[in-house]
């Protein structure tokens, strides 16, 4: 298994899968299909998302990509307090980097809207 995890919203998510190849050592996941799915459902799923935890538990590095500002927050203090050895959120204002190192955040990349702002993604791919 990798140790890196991009989890994006779903409306980056195959902008970010393009950027990596089929042996990368990095899994990108969809956090609405994956984690926020797993937290609606019924009780009956509740084995799926624990299922997932556990999976998740094992990342050493996690990059949030999030659709929101409070998303990305969400998200970051989800992996902090998993105990995610690094966290790296990105976002559009800069403003949020205080908030998202309060939150756990190791790393924050402050980039510009739109599919070519994520191309430093290469250099963990």
């Amino acid at each position: 298994m990798t140790n890196n995890l991009i989890v994006c919203s779903e409306a980056f998510y195959d902008a970010i899968v393009s950027l990596t190849d089929s042996e990368s050592p990095v899994e990108v996941m969809s956090y609405e299909q994956s984690l926020l799915s797993h937290i609606q459902k019924s009780d009956s799923s509740k084995m799926d998302f624990i299922n997932l935890v556990d999976k998740l538990i094992d990342y050493e590095n996690v990059y949030i990509i999030p659709r929101s500002e409070n998303e990305g927050f969400n998200l970051t203090l989800f992996f902090s307090e998993m105990g995610t050895k690094v966290i790296v959120a990105v976002t559009h204002q800069s403003r949020y980097i205080p908030i998202y190192k309060m939150l756990g955040a190791k790393i924050v990349v402050t980039t510009s809207q739109g599919d070519a702002a994520y191309s430093w993604l290469h250099h963990i791919t």
